[in-house]
């Protein structure tokens, strides 16, 4: 919940509601709201392809990043699509059998970014029930995907490639993220953007070890994917021509370190704490970039060719965007 210290008590009796008095009986409205989710999901892969073609790529690299597709990928898309075909499927028994199943006490962490109230929190855990059975973890078998194009209503597309550098022997370090922002910014910014006229582009070095290179609004995604294959050689090139390295390191640190509002604050400790990372994990991090040197990334360069070599591809774009990739795509699907 999100709402003001003099407003908990109605935020907690509004949760209370929420929980115990939610209704299911009304089809009608249950396939309005399902219908307009649908829709706005698709409107969101039309608008930031770019994000959604990194999630789908790396839904075969981690149990991880496949349990994100399901929940806000492009496989959500397909559920949400389904059950809007499907009008036999009694909605509402499904939605409430889930509600039962997943708001259960022994599921709760409780996080609090304001003044810690034992009292009321402890009201919050009491309102939770706690007679959903424990269900059985849950074992994923990763696809297979390798190059996968999702047509979508556009002009242009969004590219990208990932790889996991946990899953390939390497591990994720500062060095990663320095190399990262050096290539966004020259290699890039350069090729992509100014000579190839994407709206957008960049790589990414995250802490699940998940590196991503990716373009937005992008009207050559085939000769986009062709440029992230010499991202290593680039990187290598970068630190031969005496690219600036300490501006390089002070914008890596700016990019880590943003200001938080209370609210970004709280969604940072959660990522944290769930993925199970430290403050001394973080502060390892930033020391890594501190200390990265150009041996460093030259020596990373040669993992990022590793990395694009074994990376998974995913464009969602229209029709020319996905003929102009070629052979660089094995599958095609639509959106809609």
């Amino acid at each position: 919940m999100s709402l003001l210290e003099h407003r908990k008590e109605e935020g907690l009796h509004l949760m209370e509601q929420v929980l115990h008095h939610t209704k299911f009986d009304d089809e009608t409205t249950l396939r309005s709201l399902l219908r307009q989710q649908r829709l706005a999901v698709e409107q969101r892969m039309v608008e930031s392809g770019n994000a959604y073609a990194a999630q789908r790529a790396g839904r075969s690299l981690s149990a991880k990043g496949y349990a994100e597709d399901q929940l806000q990928g492009l496989a959500k898309l397909r559920w949400l699509q389904q059950m809007d075909k499907d009008t036999d499927c009694n909605l509402g028994a499904r939605l409430a059998g889930l509600m039962e199943g997943l708001f259960d006490r022994s599921r709760l962490v409780v996080s609090v970014t304001g003044t810690r109230d034992e009292e009321w929190l402890s009201r919050i855990v009491r309102a939770f029930g706690d007679n959903a059975p424990m269900a059985a973890p849950v074992a994923y078998i990763l696809p297979e995907d390798t190059a996968l194009g999702v047509q979508i209503p556009a002009e242009v597309g969004f590219a990208a490639r990932v790889s996991n550098l946990t899953a390939m022997g390497a591990e994720y370090t500062g060095i990663g993220r320095v190399a990262a922002q050096m290539l966004t910014f020259g290699y890039l910014w350069n090729t992509v953007r100014v000579k190839g006229g994407a709206y957008g582009t960049g790589m990414s070095v995250t802490a699940d070890g998940n590196l991503r290179l990716t373009s937005y609004r992008d009207p050559r995604c085939g000769d986009t994917l062709a440029c992230f294959d010499k991202a290593g050689q680039a990187l290598r090139e970068a630190c031969q021509g005496g690219e600036d390295l300490e501006n390089c390191i002070i914008s890596t640190i700016g990019e880590m370190e943003p200001l938080l509002s209370p609210r970004s604050a709280a969604v940072l400790a959660n990522s944290l704490y769930f993925n199970g990372r430290t403050e001394e994990d973080r502060q390892r991090i930033r020391n890594q970039v501190l200390d990265t040197t150009r041996e460093d990334l030259m020596a990373f360069s040669l993992v990022l060719d590793k990395a694009v070599d074994n990376s998974v591809r995913c464009v969602f774009g229209g029709k020319a965007s996905l003929d102009g990739c070629g052979e660089a795509l094995e599958r095609r699907e639509n959106l809609q």
